[in-house]
């Protein structure tokens, strides 16, 4: 929650502030809990993340932990977040996102339906939160021993429309790759 010494926005979980630096009254929004993180989507719209477990409603509306919103706090009912709030030790990031709207997500989390209840690592989103399930989001990270404790930091898109994913693992889909892989 956010404090300030004269009390300006008492216990709001997210503000906007003028390209002054001061506070925008006009922006009221009304989350649950406090969002982890915000990623610029487009020249419009902003995604905003956090847990699964906590960050669940924003403006009313439940979001299970992911929202696009417009500059001044709207929300975006074209997007739709995947994912499950049925596991505390759900968390994710916003890693890339495409000139055609969709995007990576990272981290290690379960969506909504999943009959696999598996958790997931690497998933490309639709521009409308959908699921792409042309991108092989069976992914399995090993470190050591451990499967599901890998972690996906980078991903770069390559020349020939693959990309490079980076991160701390010793395999990727039963595959030994040391903290690189190439995928298309």
């Amino acid at each position: 929650q956010i404090y300030s010494f004269n009390d300006t926005f008492p216990h709001l979980y997210i503000v906007k502030l003028n390209p002054q630096g001061l506070y925008d009254s006009t922006f009221q929004v009304t989350p649950n809990h406090q969002p982890e993180g915000f990623v610029k989507y487009d020249s419009s719209r902003i995604l905003v993340y956090g847990l699964a477990r906590s960050f669940t409603q924003y403006n009313g509306r439940t979001i299970d932990g992911l929202c696009r919103i417009y500059h001044d706090g709207t929300f975006d009912t074209t997007f739709t977040s995947p994912l499950s709030t049925a596991n505390v030790s759900n968390f994710f990031e916003i890693k890339k996102i495409h000139s055609d709207g969709s995007l990576f997500i990272n981290g290690r989390f379960l969506w909504k339906n999943d009959t696999a209840n598996k958790y997931r690592h690497i998933v490309k989103l639709k521009p409308n939160g959908e699921i792409d399930s042309s991108f092989n989001f069976y992914t399995n990270l090993t470190l050591g021993v451990a499967p599901g404790f890998g972690a996906v930091r980078a991903i770069v898109g390559t020349p020939d429309g693959g990309y490079l994913v980076g991160g701390v693992f010793d395999s990727y889909n039963g595959y030994a790759k040391r903290g690189i892989v190439k995928l298309d």
